[in-house]
C-alpha cells in the first residue's frame, strides 16, 4: 500500500508535464494534417504547460507576455496554475 501512495504522489507532482508533453506531441502530429488546424494551438498549449520545466520555453512565454498589451497570457498562466493547484495537487 505504501508503494501505491508513493507512485500516486509522483504522478500528481508530474501530471502537468505529462499532459503538456502529450499535448505538444499531438500538436506536432496535427501540424501534418492539413484539414485539422489544431496543430499550432496544441503546440502553444503544450509549450505553456511545459514552460516551468524547460528554460527555453519559459523565456518564450515571458517574451510573448511582454508583447501582449492585454495581459491575456499572464491571466491564462495564473488561471492554469490555480487550476493545477486546486484540482490536481489537492487530491
Amino acid at each position: 500500500m505504501n508503494r501505491l501512495s508513493h507512485w500516486k504522489n509522483k504522478i500528481k507532482a508530474n501530471i502537468r508535464y505529462l499532459i503538456g508533453g502529450l499535448v505538444f506531441l499531438l500538436g506536432i502530429l496535427f501540424m501534418f494534417v492539413p484539414f485539422i488546424p489544431l496543430g499550432y494551438v496544441c503546440l502553444g498549449i503544450g509549450a505553456f504547460l511545459l514552460s516551468p520545466a524547460i528554460p527555453a520555453l519559459k523565456r518564450l512565454i515571458k517574451f510573448v507576455e511582454k508583447k501582449d498589451p492585454t495581459n491575456k497570457v499572464k491571466k491564462m498562466e495564473e488561471k492554469t496554475d490555480e487550476f493545477i493547484k486546486e484540482k490536481i495537487e489537492q487530491k
